[in-house]
């Protein structure tokens, strides 16, 4: 019997050490402060002034996060079926007064809110709730459901509150279109003589719609022009989509051997002879056309692995102490 025992110790002891082996992983994102100022950083290279954080804005922000979380997905309504203006009014927003109110969801694997700022809030509608001239009050909400992290920003103002005073006075008479920048559509650059790509960012572009028009990972556009992740882009900025290679002598009429089919000045053809074109235009992810499968994991779920240990665990246990027993 105190053989049995032993051995069943021993086992417990290899489970013991196989849960403080085991890696959990956490879902990544930033804190609701850091989307704050992000987007106050933002509006300052427009020469707006600061949005201040509303105890009822945040509220908001905060439970609608969560509410996406535990649904999975982004939405503008509540459980109840109510919209942005109609839980800043019931948080006591604008104190019954007349209330303007924008609102941005987003959620990603493990996203940074630059990541979301660049990819699905980059366009014209999503700008004006971060950049909107008269909005002065801000809240923020970050929750997680496994890896993905969900973002909602709230934005507004309400009639009676004094208008914001810009900060940035030099730069304060701006006009109002470079705030609302008309997005440019991103076009394939042509090859430079030593083989290089070099891309000029256009208005309203971002790093996540460049490397998809150009048909390269986020990844390795961040890899070739060292950028850390969270890059701000701006009009006239130079992105390196292809560096420069070693040419080499290559037959006209023949793709180049070091330079990528897919910069090569040789179309490529279908079976019938057709030439195959690039076509720039390719459709970005919008609030209508969500980005899930950008952000699709395939890490596994610890939770699972941890239990499938704890009954193989088990299963070990029964079997050995039934041996034993039989044996007696």
């Amino acid at each position: 019997m105190t053989k049995i025992r032993g051995q069943i110790f021993l086992i417990g002891l290899i489970l013991l050490v196989t849960f403080s082996i085991t890696k959990v992983s956490w879902a990544q994102g930033d804190s609701a402060a850091t989307v704050i100022n992000t987007i106050n950083q933002l509006r300052s290279q427009r020469g707006l002034a600061p949005l201040k954080s509303h105890p009822a804005l945040m509220q908001i922000a905060k439970q609608h996060s969560q509410y996406q979380a535990s649904i999975g997905t982004w939405t503008h309504y509540s459980a109840d079926g109510s919209r942005p203006k109609d839980r800043a009014y019931a948080a006591g927003f604008g104190n019954g007064a007349t209330i303007f109110i924008s609102e941005n969801v987003a959620y990603g694997t493990n996203a940074s809110i630059m990541e979301i700022i660049n990819g699905p809030w980059n366009d014209p509608d999503h700008h004006h709730t971060m950049y909107n001239p008269q909005a002065k009050y801000i809240g923020a909400g970050v929750a997680y459901s496994g890896d993905l992290v969900f973002y909602t920003v709230d934005t507004g103002h309400y009639v009676g509150d004094p208008a914001p005073t810009p900060e940035f006075p030099a730069v304060s008479s701006t006009p109002s279109s470079s705030v609302f920048p008309t997005p440019v559509p991103v076009v394939v650059s042509t090859p430079n003589s030593d083989g290089s790509v070099i891309h000029i960012v256009g208005a309203g572009q971002s790093l996540w719609t460049i490397a998809a028009v150009y048909e390269i990972s986020l990844e390795l556009l961040n890899e070739i022009n060292q950028f850390e992740g969270n890059a701000v882009l701006l009009p006239g900025d130079q992105i390196i989509i292809q560096p420069s290679y070693t040419p080499t002598r290559t037959p006209i009429g023949e793709p180049s051997a070091t330079l990528p089919p897919r910069f090569s000045h040789t179309p490529s053809l279908t079976p019938d002879g057709t030439p195959i074109h690039f076509n720039p235009t390719t459709p970005i992810p919008t609030e209508d056309t969500p980005m899930e499968p950008r952000f699709q994991s395939s890490a596994k779920n610890p939770t699972v692995i941890i239990l499938a240990v704890v009954i193989s665990g088990g299963t070990m246990i029964a079997a050995l102490v039934f041996s034993l027993r039989k044996k007696e």
